[in-house]
């Protein structure tokens, strides 16, 4: 006679089920615009006060992962943002001579505003760029912790939050 299967068993299975689609949605956000990442930090928001330790620990990670994403991403947007400034003043100088007034009254020298610029353009493009590498490199190491039961970090049992 079979044995019946157990609410805790069932939980269990589904708890981990959604953990293994929420590291898939992070690591395929990159290539949607963050879409599936909204929806994976959304599933980990609402499933982590119930689920078990070991569970849990991977639903904060999945939360951490976005977030890093997202404030990675942000400060390479306004990297961007200020490149382009710079880029813009830069363009200015090619305006007539009465303009070069107002360059020099921002205290840049010939070279200032193209350096700056350049250094702002590539830390945008490190800083987007290492927020998708993130995504997908993070998610794939919780997958790998998930398949193999193992908790994210050395307190995942602590329930205290």
């Amino acid at each position: 006679m079979a044995r019946p299967i157990e609410g805790d068993f069932l939980e269990h299975h589904f708890d981990r089920s959604v953990g293994f689609a929420g590291y898939a949605l992070l690591f395929v956000s990159p290539f949607f615009f963050a879409i599936p990442g909204l929806v994976a930090v959304a599933l980990a928001y609402s499933h982590r006060r119930g689920a078990g330790g070991m569970i849990a620990s991977h639903y904060r990670f999945q939360v951490g992962i976005f977030w890093t994403c997202v404030v990675m991403f942000c400060l390479g947007c306004i990297a961007a943002f200020g490149a382009a400034a710079l880029g813009l003043v830069e363009l200015l100088r090619f305006l007539p001579a009465e303009w070069n007034g107002f360059i020099r009254g921002l205290g840049m020298t010939d070279t200032t505003g193209a350096t700056v610029g350049w250094s702002l353009f590539a830390a945008a493009v490190v800083l987007v760029v290492g927020s998708w590498v993130w995504s997908m490199l993070a998610s794939a190491f919780g997958f790998i912790k998930l398949v193999g039961s193992r908790p994210i970090g050395h307190d995942a049992y602590d329930d205290d939050d």
